[in-house]
């Protein structure tokens, strides 16, 4: 079918757009807004795509509700830690990835596998490496988040419903 067709290219639009960033996070340590908004917009549009696909329009509803689970605690702590942790094209990326996921239960599982990747890797960077010679600020910002967020978004789109089923 063409929707389908269509579904399967946004999809792969989206993934491209993906490793721009995390290969852009890799060299700049940045996230720019040329790459997050233009995703932003082709991940709504691929909503849209799966609403009309399902005859769902719920699947919007909750595509907002993953953009509020994910993008609200970023912007929370970017707020309480004055930017010094996470950057504000964390919090945006996570906004749409939020929206990518399409519900708050797995929006939630990809919150906590990003907290868990990026935090557990700078602990073991730190306890592998006692860089006592660096700034706290500076060891926090010693992973770039573009290959996890990445990751983790790929991994809970094509496998993040089947694990909050099992859970729940």
């Amino acid at each position: 079918r063409p929707l389908d067709i269509l579904i399967f290219f946004t999809w792969l639009v989206i993934l491209a757009f993906l490793f721009a960033l995390a290969l852009c996070n890799l060299r700049t340590k940045l996230f720019p807004n040329a790459l997050v908004y233009p995703l932003g917009l082709i991940v709504v549009f691929y909503q849209l795509l799966i609403a009309v696909q399902t005859s769902d329009l719920l699947t919007l509803w909750y595509a907002f509700l993953g953009f509020l689970t994910i993008g609200l605690p970023l912007y929370t702590f970017f707020q309480v830690t004055n930017g010094v942790k996470i950057g504000g094209g964390d919090v945006k990326l996570g906004g749409v990835i939020g929206i990518l996921v399409g519900s708050w239960e797995v929006a939630l599982l990809c919150l906590v596998l990003w907290v868990v990747i990026v935090y557990g890797s700078i602990f073991a960077i730190l306890a592998i490496q006692n860089r006592r010679h660096l700034s706290a600020e500076y060891r926090a910002k010693l992973i770039e988040t573009g290959p996890v967020w990445l990751i983790v978004a790929v991994f809970c789109v094509l496998f993040g419903n089947q694990i909050v089923d099992a859970i729940t």
